[in-house]
């Protein structure tokens, strides 16, 4: 195809011919400053290698754009006026690059990063041309800069060189991706330094009242607002508007976390010691029942240890389910193959009942676990009784009781019992009410 028949298609009385076709006839602009390959779809990542001959002066992905600045241009004849390649355009448009071997100006963006184009185009057009038309250079490079098409082959092509200076997308992703996560591991480790203070020092978590107008919204909240006023970090950070992990919910999880790490050398000094026996008894919190399951083992250190394994709540107080919640808590733990050897409760008849009690359920698993009556339980039990049947002692301890009570109820008694107790230079101390247990 010569060049007049490239004149002919953008001359603007044939436009006005087509009529209705000149939307189809813009469209296709590229072909007439591209170098067009075969029908093969081009991406960023999938590059179409042109033939050789065609374009040997002609840049490539690494080089750029050609842009062979001669001294002189070879002319060519429109009429009765000789034209040639202006090196100027260069300057305005960045995808141009011109074929001294050619004499003729191609789209760089669009030869390496353009998007398929149809049969229609490829038998109008060869990929041996480009564009020829000098006197009408200017005008048809000013109308094809706002070509749908060539704007995204120039979005791939910036983005090739974005990903070749700079990575790749992916690559940005994962970076990005690394900075968030160090930053949310520094958020975390200051949540979980203050939920291990709170539950060393006994200290409750949440507050009545936890709203951002409320004058105190309990322990946790309140101390990382305390830690954020000397704490650049948290300072600055801002954590992501659903994942805050300041929620009770986060919390418990926490928490339980913190369990299973405190719990974990346990278990694997039982595992090491082969045997084990358990403690249970029930404790009431407000309204809910719960069950704390204890262990005692011999440590590797050949002493023997006694340790704290769960609390676990209480659905209904029979034998059958204590038991069953007793096995779970040795299941969760993965101590349910573990040899039991003893098992010691209170001497409720629930408990220790020989028949239907929780002793005789817990050893239809454990044959070897033999029932002990607790120490600390007969302990009690004794001193209660024998203080019931000594007058002296059932005296004794009501004075003792009086004197709390007249020294605790009153404000102004309890005043005047710290104030002797610093006048005789005496530790302050507190006294205890009486207890049966």
């Amino acid at each position: 195809m010569s060049s007049n028949i490239t004149y002919q298609l953008f001359s603007s009385s044939n436009l006005h011919t087509l009529g209705c076709l000149n939307i189809f006839v813009i469209s296709y602009v590229p072909y007439l400053l591209c170098c067009i390959t075969d029908d093969s779809g081009r991406r960023e990542d999938e590059l179409v290698e042109v033939d050789s001959a065609v374009v040997e002066d002609l840049g490539t992905v690494e080089t750029g754009p050609a842009r062979a600045k001669l001294k002189e241009y070879p002319l060519t004849t429109f009429g009765l006026q000789r034209r040639a390649f202006l090196p100027k355009w260069f300057e305005t448009f960045e995808w141009l690059e011109y074929s001294a071997n050619r004499n003729a100006a191609f789209c760089f963006s669009c030869r390496l990063f353009g998007k398929q184009v149809s049969r229609v185009n490829k038998d109008m057009i060869t990929s041996s041309v480009g564009f020829l038309n000098w006197k009408r250079a200017l005008d048809s490079f000013r109308e094809y800069d706002t070509c749908s098409g060539h704007k995204a082959s120039m979005l791939a092509w910036k983005n090739y060189k974005v990903s070749s200076s700079q990575g790749s997308v992916v690559e940005r992703m994962h970076v990005a991706n690394v900075d968030q996560i160090v930053e949310r591991r520094e958020y975390l480790r200051r949540i979980t330094a203050v939920i291990s203070f709170l539950g060393k020092q006994g200290l409750t978590f949440c507050g009545h009242d936890e709203k951002e107008s409320s004058d105190n919204q309990g322990n946790f909240l309140e101390i990382m607002t305390f830690l954020e006023k000397f704490d650049p970090f948290l300072q600055s950070y801002t954590p992501p508007a659903h994942s805050t992990y300041l929620s009770a919910g986060s919390q418990n999880e926490m928490i339980q976390c913190c369990a299973e790490e405190v719990t974990v050398p346990i278990i694997e000094d039982m595992k090491h010691s082969k045997m084990n026996a358990v403690m249970a008894d029930e404790a009431r919190d407000g309204h809910v029942e719960q069950l704390a399951v204890c262990v005692r083992y011999v440590g590797c250190e050949n002493t023997v240890k006694e340790s704290f394994l769960e609390l676990k709540s209480l659905k209904s107080f029979d034998a059958r389910s204590i038991t069953e919640t007793i096995e779970e808590v040795l299941k969760s733990k993965g101590l349910q193959d573990l040899r039991c050897v003893a098992q010691a409760y209170d001497g409720a008849s629930i408990m220790s009942g020989a028949v239907r009690g929780v002793q005789a359920q817990f050893r239809v698993k454990h044959p070897e676990a033999v029932y002990v009556h607790c120490y600390a339980h007969e302990l009690n039990l004794v001193l209660c009784h024998t203080c019931r049947a000594v007058p002296e002692a059932v005296d004794f301890f009501d004075t003792l009781e009086s004197v709390y009570c007249f020294f605790s109820v009153s404000l102004v008694n309890h005043l005047s019992f710290s104030d002797t107790q610093k006048a005789l230079s005496l530790e302050k101390t507190e006294l205890v009410q009486l207890s049966k247990t």
